[in-house]
Order: C-alpha cells, then sequence, then structure tokens
C-alpha cells in the first residue's frame, strides 16, 4: 500500500503502474488537499523529472485554469506534488459518464480554447494534451489543464528553450513533428493537434488512428488518414472541417494560432444555434474566415506525377555523423524510435517465415520507420530498372504486391528521382506540390508530396532503389533519420538476393555481417540500469549490488554507449520504450 508521511489517503481519482493521483488529509493542518504521487517502478526517474518539469512550468504561469501545483515532496527515491484540490473529474471520465449534447460540447471546446490561447501566449507548449489531462468542475463547467509534465516554455522565436528529453509523452496522442520524422520545429501547433485528437476522441468514442507500439503511432501520425469514417454525419460541417484542420499533418496547414481556433469554434456554436432558432439547420452555405484544404487520401496519391518539371531541384541528403546525434534537438523520442526498429528488424531474421512474407514485413518496418505512406522495392538488372514490390497503406489497411513493372512506365517525377539515386549512388529527396498519380490510383489530383530515394548497394555496386512517398508533408525524411533507414534498406536488398530464405538464415557469416546490432545487455548491466530506473544514484547502486562506484560507473558506460545516449534518464527512458527492463525483472 502506497503511503506518504503526514497524510491521510482517500478517493482515488487517478492509478496505473507508475503514478497515484488521490485526495488526502494533511495531519499538520486537517485540509483537504490533492496529491500525485510517484510509485517505485522501472520509471521512477522518468516520473520523478516529469514531476520537477510539471512544478517548475506550471507553479510559474500566472493564469487562471491550471491546476497550480503547491510544492514538490521527496520521499525516498520517489516524488509527489501537492495541488489545491478543485473537486474535478477528467475530461474522458466527463463524456463517458454524462450525456453531453453538441451544445455541451461547444461549450467545453470553447473554454479549453480560451486557456490553450492564455498558454501559448505564456511562450508555454503542453504537449501532453488529451482526456485524461483536461479536467472538469461539473457543477460550474470550469475547464483546468493539468499534466504539465511534458510542457516547454519558448523563446519569443518559437523554439524550445532546452532540448525536451521527455518529448515521448503519450504516443496516441501526439502530433506528427514530436516523433522526429519530418522537417519542423515543435511549436504551439502541436497541442492544436492533440486537441484535434482529443475531440475526435470524444466525439466519436474513438481514436483517429490504431496501432499496437510507439512505432506504429508515429506512423499513423505521419503517414496514416484519419477515420473519417467515423464522423457522425449529422455533426455540424463547419465542426467537420476544424477537425479535419486540427489533424492536419503538416503543422503550416493547421490553425496558425490558438485564437483563429476559437473564432472558428464560436462561429460554429452560433450557426448552430441561430438555425435551430430558425429552423433551418443544416441549411446554411459554410464558410469561414479560417478556410483550408483538408489533407486526405482524395487530394493527394502517392507517387506524384509533376505537371511541369522545370524548376524541380532534386536535394542529395548525407546521413549525419554520429558525432552530430547529440546535437539533434528533442534527440530522445527520434532516436527510440530508430532503437525500436532496429530491434524489430533484429527479430524480422529469426522468424521461421517465408521470402515474400519477409520482403514485405522488412518494407513495412521501413515505411514505418520513415513515416511513409508508400514504398517501391526497384531492382536494377543490366541497368534496366524495375519496379518489384509495392508497399502502401490506405485508410488503415495495408497491402503489398509484386508488381514487375519497368521503371520507363512509371511516373515521369519518380522516374527521375531513382534514375538520378541509381546513376549518383546518393539518396535523393525531392518535396513540393504537384499534381499525383500512382501506380494503384491513376486519377491524379493536386497534393504536396516528399519523395525519398535510397540507392541499395552491394559490393560497390548499385543494385537498386527503394523510393519512399509521404502525400501528406512536404517536409518529411529528414537527414537524422537515414542512418537507420539506410540500415534497413540494405537488410531488404539481402532479403531481395537471398534465395534460400527460411531455413539456417542467420548462420551464414554474411548474414551476420549485414544484421543490425542487437541490443543485448549482460545481466549486471541489466542490474545497474533497473536501479538507475529506480531513481537511485552510483553510490546507492554500488551498496545494493555489492560492488564499487567505479565499477558501477563502467558498466553505465557500456550502457550508454550500447544504448546510444549520453544521459541517466535517457537510458532508462530508452531501455523501458524498448521492453528491455520488465516490471517483472529485479536487481
Amino acid at each position: 500500500m502506497l503511503t506518504l508521511p503526514g497524510f491521510q489517503f482517500h478517493d482515488v481519482i487517478y492509478e496505473d503502474p507508475y503514478i497515484l493521483v488521490c485526495y488526502a488529509y494533511s495531519e499538520n493542518t486537517g485540509n483537504r488537499t490533492l496529491l500525485k504521487l510517484v510509485k517505485e517502478s522501472n520509471r521512477t526517474m522518468i516520473e520523478n523529472a516529469k514531476i520537477m518539469n510539471e512544478y517548475t512550468i506550471a507553479s510559474g504561469l500566472q493564469m487562471e485554469g491550471i491546476l497550480r501545483p503547491e510544492q514538490p515532496i521527496v520521499h525516498g527515491h520517489t516524488m509527489a506534488l501537492q495541488y489545491q484540490p478543485i473537486n474535478g473529474v477528467t475530461l474522458r471520465r466527463y463524456y463517458t459518464t454524462q450525456f453531453s449534447s453538441i451544445d455541451a460540447f461547444f461549450t467545453l471546446a470553447i473554454r479549453i480554447s480560451k486557456l490553450l490561447v492564455e498558454l501559448h501566449e505564456s511562450n508555454v507548449v503542453h504537449l501532453n494534451l488529451r482526456p485524461d489531462t483536461i479536467l472538469i468542475q461539473p457543477e460550474t463547467m470550469r475547464v483546468y489543464l493539468s499534466g504539465f509534465g511534458y510542457a516547454t516554455s519558448l523563446t519569443y522565436g518559437g523554439r524550445p528553450r532546452t532540448q525536451m528529453t521527455l518529448l515521448e509523452a503519450c504516443p496516441p496522442y501526439m502530433s506528427p513533428e514530436q516523433t522526429g520524422r519530418m522537417e519542423h520545429t515543435v511549436d504551439h501547433r502541436a497541442d492544436l493537434y492533440s486537441l484535434g485528437v482529443t475531440f475526435f476522441e470524444w466525439l466519436t468514442g474513438s481514436l483517429p488512428y490504431s496501432a499496437a507500439d510507439a512505432l506504429g503511432w508515429s506512423h499513423a501520425h505521419m503517414a496514416e488518414d484519419p477515420r473519417w469514417s467515423l464522423l457522425d454525419t449529422a455533426l455540424p460541417l463547419r465542426l467537420q472541417n476544424i477537425l479535419r484542420r486540427l489533424l492536419a499533418k503538416d503543422p503550416d496547414v493547421r490553425y496558425p494560432q490558438a485564437d483563429a481556433l476559437l473564432t472558428d469554434l464560436v462561429f460554429a456554436l452560433e450557426e448552430v444555434t441561430t438555425f435551430r432558432y430558425e429552423g433551418q439547420e443544416g441549411k446554411t452555405e459554410q464558410r469561414s474566415d479560417h478556410s483550408f484544404k483538408a489533407e486526405t487520401s482524395d487530394q493527394a496519391a502517392h507517387i506524384h506525377e509533376a505537371a511541369s518539371m522545370e524548376g524541380e531541384t532534386l536535394q542529395k541528403l548525407v546521413p549525419l555523423p554520429a558525432s552530430s546525434a547529440n546535437a539533434e534537438p528533442n534527440s530522445n523520442y527520434p532516436h527510440m524510435l530508430d532503437l525500436a526498429a532496429m530491434v524489430r528488424s533484429s527479430q524480422l531474421f529469426v522468424k521461421e517465415t517465408s521470402h515474400r512474407v519477409m520482403i514485405q514485413d522488412m518494407m513495412k518496418l521501413v515505411m514505418l520507420t520513415a513515416g511513409a505512406d508508400q514504398a517501391w522495392f526497384i531492382m536494377n538488372p543490366s541497368h534496366e530498372p524495375r519496379v518489384e514490390w509495392m508497399k502502401e497503406v490506405r485508410q488503415g489497411r495495408w497491402t503489398a504486391e509484386p508488381v514487375n513493372v519497368l521503371l520507363r512506365t512509371c511516373p515521369r517525377s519518380a522516374r527521375r528521382v531513382v534514375q538520378e539515386c541509381l546513376r549518383s549512388q546518393q539518396m535523393l529527396r525531392t518535396s513540393r506540390k504537384t499534381k499525383a498519380v500512382s501506380l494503384s490510383d491513376k486519377h491524379p489530383s493536386e497534393g504536396k508530396v516528399s519523395m525519398l530515394a535510397l540507392p541499395l548497394i552491394k559490393d560497390g555496386e548499385v543494385k537498386g532503389c527503394l523510393l519512399l512517398s509521404n502525400r501528406f508533408i512536404a517536409k518529411a525524411f529528414i537527414p537524422e533519420r537515414l542512418s537507420t533507414l539506410q540500415q534497413l534498406a540494405s537488410q531488404a536488398l539481402f532479403i531481395a538476393t537471398y534465395t534460400g530464405m527460411p531455413s539456417g538464415l542467420t548462420s551464414s557469416h554474411q548474414t551476420a555481417e549485414l544484421l543490425p546490432h542487437l541490443i543485448e545487455l549482460t545481466s549486471r548491466e541489466k542490474a545497474v540500469l533497473q536501479w538507475i530506473a529506480k531513481g537511485l544514484t552510483n553510490k546507492e547502486i554500488a551498496e545494493q549490488m555489492s560492488i564499487t562506484s567505479e565499477t558501477v560507473k563502467a558498466h553505465l558506460k557500456n550502457i550508454y554507449r550500447k544504448l546510444k545516449v549520453d544521459r541517466r534518464i535517457k537510458a532508462a527512458a530508452a531501455a523501458h520504450a524498448l521492453g528491455l527492463l520488465e516490471e517483472g525483472d529485479h536487481p
């Protein structure tokens, strides 16, 4: 039973394996208070860091509507925050236990947006907006923001003041730019995307995407269509358009500021009220001061055919050297996703499966890692390039098929990128607004596209090319991800050229050289990492394990090298996300 000296717990509000939120009475004052407590677990260090970040950010905000922490409390290796109680419930509990009319939705959505306007005017980005961090006071319908563990302050230029080590937040609600897979700074528009996911779930009862893990969520936000079919067609058209703009994958397509969202919500509520009063609901011309073109699969297909090739430039990309890894802004979460991809790649090679399934799985893994919605696997026998395989995802459905199409019969823009990649043996990227066409969709349409061509090289000779595309984001495929993508592409080439695939694959020396290095920690390293995750110092770990502090430092150095991190908290976060430390493991 979790306890905290000086407090008597009652009425638990929220509990998971890592934190407990409850009301309590102070034994010193007798007053009722609200507590958030970190539990001892393999996330203790991470949760403690979130507690301190929340206290630093939220206690300094000069605005109403914030669940404001009064003081942090240290108890052993864990921490707690004490708040003034507000007698509120989470937005999730509110809309799942009470009937919510469209008027009630607009009323609360407007109040949430007003708070977001004020928060952003204070140069703070929340980065963790979801139904569990928005609180409603049922008696007054007042709204409060909580859960500032991942929040960061921005400079007046709109950039984060510090590297956001804890950027992973809650994957189902994260914005595409938080994944580190696109060329865009994380700013206040990330909150608008998360709010769009929250509104969508509130109105439909389901998330706009589905995924099984962090890599899947990252890809869904980058390259998959929201499940618009879940929206009730009776919803006001203006509200549907608001949702489409909030969930735009490109930050430049979203509302520029929260006050623009607020304006549209107020106008939509007035419109609904007026039409109901006049008995003309649904008969109005839909207008908006903030018009936009929503990103849908009808507006952009996969591989794009340029209306005019004049002025198009192909950008040569070179992976960043290892020494630059720590310079990458917001490096922790994107790096963790890269590690997860390499672990999954290694696991593919120990599965007993067919050549056909293995090449499909590897192409899917490349797409998940890159944030692509279509991939072409192109071989170059006798200098006559041929598209051997195509894999794509539409409406959450993955398809793959051997197409066996000559490259010279493919759309001109894709053909040009591939030909230049094969000629130069360089990674190439192009992005632009253009007309679109794909092998599977012969109807061109206007939209944005990013394309990345990865050369497939063996023994110094280019054997083919892997062409990736993203039809939503013009700035997808960034240099920081290219080393991982090139390694995965090399694995795909090996699979494609290895004919005796299923049995005995992992025993060959050639395979061992090509396989990505599987992250393996020794039992001692696991024990050290487990204690680190629980918040112990080097001296305390040494005492627990009956070793010297210098030995602990040596193990820690090996852990940093294997996980490719430079800080204790990053090591703990990576190990937790990769499942290297299960909750049942004990040092």
